[in-house]
């Protein structure tokens, strides 16, 4: 505002009361306690900067929990539905049908033999070769494998001229035989044939026998039997001899593959 007050006039060279003609003078009053001046336009700028602030906080909230989402169900695949791998092409290649014919693994105590006469199969530990004689019904060998003191062992020979079944029919004709059952089917691995118990000589006092006879795969006809003394060997231990000779039989100038 423009307020009046004495001044001196040059003209008159005395104070006059009213106002100076050479001198004005704008007096602005204060603003309210704590208020700032008023800038022009500032106060219409103020409310559209706070909108854009408020704006620009949620668009990045949201795009947070986009993301947060996104990761928290990647996780829940991965641990709700784990994939399960596919066999290795290698795997694949290695594993053999499970028709295939395979040897039987030597159980711990037994080896392998290949003898001398050509034919190959499995004894107990400590079973060594106790000589060979010409075959029965003018077979091609007779091979004994026995024990340390010669009370078990292992007969291998090979028959000719007649088939298991009539071989074992012919053993009812000898007085030092007594059958303990009649003649059974077996099979192991690549043969098959029938197997028979009997005792030669007085029952408990002469020789138990666990006799196998089969075609082999070369055609011709085979005996593998097992000798025992009474009591030298137990029934589970001697069944178990003769399966593991079986397996593991293979006939002279035959590859088994074993």
């Amino acid at each position: 505002m423009t307020e009046s007050r004495r001044y001196w006039d040059e003209d008159s060279q005395s104070w006059e009361d009213g106002f100076d003609r050479g001198t004005t003078r704008t007096v602005t009053h204060p603003s309210p306690l704590g208020q700032a001046p008023s800038t022009p336009g500032s106060s219409g700028r103020r409310p559209v900067l706070w909108v854009v602030i408020a704006t620009v906080v949620i668009l990045a909230a949201t795009i947070l929990a986009a993301i947060l989402q996104s990761s928290g169900d990647e996780a829940s695949d991965r641990t709700t539905s784990p994939a399960t791998p596919a066999p290795s092409e290698s795997e694949s290649a290695t594993s053999p049908p499970s028709s295939a014919p395979t040897g039987q693994a030597l159980p711990d105590g037994y080896r392998s033999v290949d003898d001398e006469a050509g034919f190959s199969i499995a004894v107990p530990g400590g079973w060594t070769r106790a000589g060979s004689q010409n075959g029965p019904s003018s077979g091609a060998f007779d091979v004994n494998y026995a024990n340390r003191d010669h009370q078990a062992l292992i007969r291998v020979f090979e028959v000719s001229g007649a088939s298991p079944e009539q071989l074992f029919a012919d053993l009812g004709g000898r007085e030092d035989i007594h059958k303990l059952g009649r003649p059974e089917d077996f099979e192991a691995r690549l043969l098959s044939g029938q197997r028979m118990e009997y005792w030669i000589g007085p029952v408990e006092e002469g020789w138990r026998v666990i006799d196998s006879r089969f075609e082999a795969i070369d055609g011709k006809v085979y005996s593998v039997a097992l000798h025992t003394r009474s009591g030298v060997v137990e029934e589970k231990r001697a069944d178990e001899i003769v399966e593991v000779a079986l397996w593991n039989f293979c006939p002279p100038d035959v590859v088994c593959g074993m």
